[in-house]
């Protein structure tokens, strides 16, 4: 596995353990987004 250092410390990772949670976030925003879009829509707030 390449090993890759990330932030100021310089900690050591691999590409899958940085792009793993990166996804994982930007699925539950995405989420988020959607379902405040759609109480928007209907009118809830």
């Amino acid at each position: 596995m390449r090993k890759v250092e990330i932030c100021r410390k310089r900690i050591e990772s691999t590409l899958i353990g940085i792009r793993f949670p990166a996804v994982e976030y930007s699925q539950r925003h995405i989420g988020q987004m959607l379902v405040s879009i759609l109480v928007v829509k209907a009118g809830a707030i």
